[in-house]
């Protein structure tokens, strides 16, 4: 009885498992192989086409390089930090394309010019469009998978990427004096607060012309398309304006933000003697709008001003205020995003963009790459790119070696 009633059991639970959707990430992994180095390598092969296939250059028929080769170059450059002459010089330094039966060694990858005037020939909004289409496809299996699900905190953000040369040059906006420029190129986007999930949903570059609050609302509704449950959204200081928190509320999101102490903010801290505290605090003068002051002080004896629409009294607001320091997410992609991105002395506003928009999509693909070898192993980001550029490399020089070793013996004929 005991064994029939086990093997019933047995057939109940494998009933229910062939019912359970097999994971959107299952389909990058390799059927039937458990070596680590061959799934990492199998996985990153078509995370690259993902991202490629979106990014492809225009081609002559006459072009040497095609649209691959640019831009192995770029994510050569984009992991090291290099900028792009450097990226092809050591490139070709170290894997010269050599001709087999002749003492002759050829570059095996473009040059910087090459490079610079194919990535331009694209506008920046058409660069735009590609980056929105590519992430939607790195994103899907995320939005399958419903992994941002119940309360979801994401991070808003407008990041300066500092510009040292011709402050005349397109794209360039003032920012407050920081590391020796008062310039800089701007870009606003929303990510993941989750320490293990850090993807971008949506971002967009930022000039002084555009309606940054419309700006604001396009990549918020960009954002929620992959998120099921509720939302929150820590900001920065930046956003603490009435139009800004305007669009917020339209939204219907819930937000919480650091504060600026203006004159009327520092009179209600001097006529504070408990910490922490709530008010109910209205900003602005002909445009209002109202929410939660929270006041709280720190070991040191500093006070530190956070607003935020939620509901909360000196008890539940030390939570919420702990909470707000998941917003580093956000301070920590974009550190990532800068110390990945290629350098460039280039004023060329679609070229400088496309370097950030590429950092972006890499910086994602990772990010999926690790979701889908969860329980196999793990693996840092430059290790990601590593075998990336693995396969290219070894791809062009068989291939390029072929077609000089052809193109010589009908050159002798």
């Amino acid at each position: 009885m005991i064994f029939k009633a086990l093997k019933a059991l047995t057939r109940k639970i494998l009933k229910e498992e062939k019912k359970k959707p097999d994971s959107p990430f299952n389909k990058f992994l390799p059927k039937g192989n458990k070596n680590k180095r061959k799934i990492i390598r199998h996985v990153t092969k078509l995370l690259k086409k993902k991202v490629y296939k979106y990014l492809n250059l225009p081609v002559r028929h006459n072009y040497q390089w095609n649209s691959e080769s640019i831009l192995d170059v770029v994510l050569h450059a984009t992991v090291r930090s290099l900028c792009i002459e450097d990226a092809s010089n050591s490139l070709n330094l170290r894997k010269p394309r050599k001709v087999k039966g002749y003492d002759i060694e050829l570059e095996a990858f473009p040059n910087e010019d090459t490079i610079l005037r194919r990535i331009q020939k694209i506008g920046t909004l058409e660069w735009m469009e590609r980056f929105e289409r590519a992430n939607t496809d790195l994103l899907k299996p995320f939005k399958k998978a419903k992994s941002f699900s119940g309360f979801t905190w994401l991070s808003l953000d407008m990041t300066p990427a500092h510009f040292w040369g011709d402050k005349n040059a397109k794209g360039i906006m003032g920012i407050p004096r920081e590391k020796g420029t008062s310039y800089a190129y701007k870009y606003m986007d929303i990510c993941v607060s989750a320490h293990d999930q850090r993807v971008t949903l949506a971002g967009s570059y930022v000039t002084q012309i555009m309606n940054h609050q419309k700006l604001m609302k396009e990549l918020i509704k960009k954002a929620l398309e992959y998120v099921h449950g509720e939302v929150g959204f820590y900001c920065d200081r930046e956003f603490g304006t009435v139009p800004y928190l305007t669009v917020l509320e339209e939204m219907k999101v819930s937000w919480v933000l650091a504060i600026r102490k203006n004159s009327k903010i520092k009179k209600i801290i001097e006529e504070t003697s408990e910490y922490p505290r709530v008010v109910w605090y209205v900003m602005g003068q002909k445009e209002k709008i109202g929410f939660w002051l929270i006041l709280i002080k720190n070991k040191k004896g500093e006070i530190h001003c956070f607003g935020t629409n939620i509901k909360v009294d000196e008890k539940t607001c030390i939570d919420l205020v702990e909470g707000y320091r998941q917003r580093w997410s956000i301070e920590t992609s974009h550190r990532m995003i800068h110390d990945m991105r290629a350098r460039t002395t280039s004023k060329n506003f679609s070229f400088r963009w496309f370097l950030v928009l590429f950092a972006m999509l890499v910086r994602n693909a990772y990010y999926l790459l690790n979701k889908v070898i969860t329980g196999i192993c793990h693996v840092t980001l430059k290790t990601f790119a590593e075998f990336v550029k693995e396969n290219r490399i070894k791809d062009i020089l068989e291939n390029e070696e072929n077609k000089t070793v052809s193109a010589i013996k009908e050159g002798d004929g």
